[in-house]
């Protein structure tokens, strides 16, 4: 079975440690947060508070990464070809205009 799970993001560098082929389904702002809703295999784990991919024992497990980048900033250190755009997010209170990729 699978189920979509919302995950916070920060500026910068987010890490998530997430299910082998999980699927990222919307980027989104709310309640004055960047949050990235991903589509997951459902088993009685708090993806969210795991640390550590060892934490799994039975299961595959990726550390995927994700960077918010605002309108006009450099888009960092990693060569175009390593990031994988993912979405643009409008604040809700009008405020900055972030763009989020995935790093490969």
């Amino acid at each position: 079975m699978r189920t979509i799970h919302k995950f916070r993001l920060q500026p910068g560098l987010t890490s998530l440690v997430l299910p082998e082929y999980s699927v990222v389904r919307h980027v989104g702002s709310q309640g004055g947060d960047i949050f990235l809703w991903i589509e997951v295999r459902t088993h009685k784990v708090d993806y969210q508070s795991a640390v550590h991919p060892e934490e799994f024992s039975k299961e595959i497990v990726q550390l995927r990464s994700f960077r918010m980048f605002a309108t006009g900033q450099e888009l960092g250190p990693e060569p175009i070809k390593r990031l994988r755009f993912i979405g643009t997010v409008i604040k809700e209170n009008g405020g900055l205009v972030w763009h989020i990729y995935e790093v490969l």
